[in-house]
């Protein structure tokens, strides 16, 4: 008799139990995909963590649509103020269940509206914040709060917070453009960074105001042949994220005379300086390059064969022949210095910066490379034979928001004959060179330097010496920024009175109820008090009490009291509360005030 198979249709529904079924017997490879649903799971098995495919890693955890991601952490500080702010509004609805009270008036301070601002005395409204602050003390503002960055190129106005007195302040100039492809085989040099200030604890006047500049970048050089004027080419890829949001160059000296074209091409833009009041970030240099046969009226009459370095910061080209040639000097620190020695430091070194562009080297073949732009931490570096230079490295620093670390002001990198730059100065916001060829299989454009870091743009190749010159553009210079932190507040009112506008009740009351959302540093009740008033002229006094919830390490907390009310209420009953502070030692800050009444 031959072999019988057994089937699914041969076995009786329900002849196989578990107990018929060696342990591990069952796999996943035996079980048909959808076939088990959740009615065959009984509620009491015991399946653990380590029978589930999970995504993500050990430190995951599963959210709420099912997906495993880590904890984002960089809410929890506003998640904690919104936690007390809801204890706010829940001691605001006890108030009109527990008391009995029956109106009132809550303003969480997101404008300066119920407050009679007329009487105030020593109380400092925060329109960044949105609170009331006033006392006696100097404070220190947490490093990851009141920052503002000033991103979009032109004039801006810094408005000092009342009581402010000092800034930490970074300021970086528009990176410079990178030279272009010329003819011949010659290569751009890299665009140097724009200048770098980082200056801690910069006093301020409070309440006043200070001028910001955020500087553009230069104009990366370069055309499109036969003809002058044709608009850059912008890639659709990027080989970094952060380096060449803008375009490539196009930029053509306005003493450029065609059909010159094939001859020489101009160099590139300097970038334009930012500034913080009397501090400026200057521009950084263009980086040149070779210019050959015929006139160059640009350059103060100068004819024939010659190379065009490049400007404060920037950096020099190279020809088709052997020639030294040196890179731009970085001035930013003789030209605009400030009274702290610089220190060059992993992260947040204060002073100011600038280096100078690479060089070509003397007695070595050479083969076209370029030298790379200044950047602010380090000088380009030179041009060798036919290995290019790359750009110089920019600084670090944490101020954007306090944490994490962003690199600014790099050079933008020089070009090899036969390879490309390893991008050294990328993380600090320095253009590098395209790896693609762009319209012609022979241009290989530089990438504009990072938004709103300064980097200098890069220079660009033409590897043919028969393909017009001029056509690889070079990349433009990123933008500048300017960045101002908060340091220190210095608050000189030991006298402080903080008072509503009138509110009209709609009966007679007989008692009010005072809710405080604040931070009070000061004896509470003795230093700083509440009152209240039903005819503007009779405040009763009331006695807070610290009722919790704090959030987080603000110190934020719910203060809450109550007071019979007397004095005449006609012929009109006007309600007003007041928080009063005597003889202040330390500074106390309101978010929000609700007065109730019955």
């Amino acid at each position: 008799m031959g072999e019988t198979k057994v089937n699914n249709n041969m076995i009786q529904d329900g002849a196989i139990d578990s107990s018929k079924l060696a342990p591990n017997s069952i796999s996943s490879a035996n079980i048909t995909d959808s076939s088990l649903v959740n009615a065959d799971i009984s509620p009491t098995a015991a399946i653990t963590v380590s029978k589930l495919s999970t995504p993500g890693s050990a430190s995951d955890f599963l959210r709420g649509d099912g997906s495993f991601a880590s904890v984002d952490t960089a809410g929890i500080d506003t998640n904690a103020f919104n936690i007390g702010l809801l204890g706010f509004k829940m001691a605001v609805n006890d108030g009109l269940t527990i008391f009995n009270l029956v109106d009132g008036v809550v303003d969480e301070f997101n404008d300066q509206s119920g407050v009679d601002t007329a009487e105030n005395v020593g109380m400092n409204y925060d329109s960044v914040s949105d609170f009331y602050q006033g006392g006696n003390a100097t404070i220190t503002s947490p490093p990851t709060q009141d920052i503002t960055a000033f991103t979009s190129v032109g004039p801006h106005t810094y408005n000092v917070e009342p009581g402010t007195t000092s800034v930490n302040v970074l300021i970086v100039g528009g990176g410079g453009g990178g030279g272009a492809g010329g003819y011949n085989g010659t290569k751009g040099g890299g665009g140097g960074a724009g200048g770098l200030i980082y200056y801690p604890n910069y006093p301020v006047t409070p309440g006043g105001t200070v001028a910001v500049t955020v500087g553009a970048g230069g104009e990366g050089a370069g055309y499109n042949p036969p003809a002058p004027g044709s608009t850059p080419y912008t890639p659709t890829a990027r080989p970094d994220g952060r380096v060449g949001t803008g375009e490539f160059g196009g930029y053509e000296h306005p003493q450029y005379t065609y059909p010159m074209a094939h001859t020489y091409y101009s160099p590139g833009q300097t970038g334009n300086d930012s500034s913080f009041g009397p501090l400026i970030g200057e521009g950084g240099g263009a980086g040149g390059g070779w210019l050959t046969s015929g006139s160059h009226p640009y350059m103060g009459g100068v004819s024939g064969e010659t190379y065009h370095e490049g400007g404060s910061g920037g950096a020099g080209g190279a020809g088709p022949t052997s020639y030294v040639g040196a890179g731009g000097e970085g001035k930013q620190d003789e030209n605009h210095p400030i009274p702290l020695s610089p220190s060059i430091l992993p992260i947040n070194s204060p002073g100011s910066f600038g280096n100078d562009g690479g060089t070509l080297q003397p007695d070595v073949p050479n083969d076209s490379a370029s030298a790379g732009g200044g950047g602010a931490g380090g000088a380009g570096e030179d041009a060798e034979g036919s290995e290019g230079g790359e750009g110089g490295i920019g600084l670090n620093y944490n101020i954007a928001d306090g944490t994490t670390t962003v690199g600014y002001a790099g050079g933008g990198a020089g070009v090899d004959a036969d390879s490309f730059p390893e991008g050294t100065s990328v993380p600090f916001g320095g253009g590098d060179t395209y790896q693609t060829p762009i319209v012609q299989p022979n241009w290989f454009p530089g990438l504009p330097g990072a938004v709103n870091s300064g980097g200098g743009g890069a220079g660009a190749r033409n590897i043919n010496p028969s393909t017009p010159a001029g056509g690889a553009h070079g990349g433009d210079g990123g933008p500048g920024v300017v960045i101002v932190k908060e340091v220190q507040s210095t608050f000189s009112n030991p006298t402080t009175t903080l008072i509503s506008d009138t509110f009209t009740a709609n009966s007679t009351p007989t008692k009010a109820r005072i809710v405080l959302f604040a931070e009070i540093s000061s004896t509470l009740n003795s230093q700083l008090s509440a009152s209240a008033t039903r005819d503007n002229t009779t405040f009763n006094a009331i006695t807070l009490t610290d009722e919790g919830y704090v959030t987080g390490s603000s110190g934020t907390k719910i203060f809450t009291g109550s007071t019979p009310l007397t004095g005449t209420a006609s012929p009109q009953v006007q309600l007003r509360w007041k928080i009063s502070g005597t003889s202040l030692s330390h500074v106390n800050t309101i978010h929000g005030v609700a007065l109730q009444w019955a």
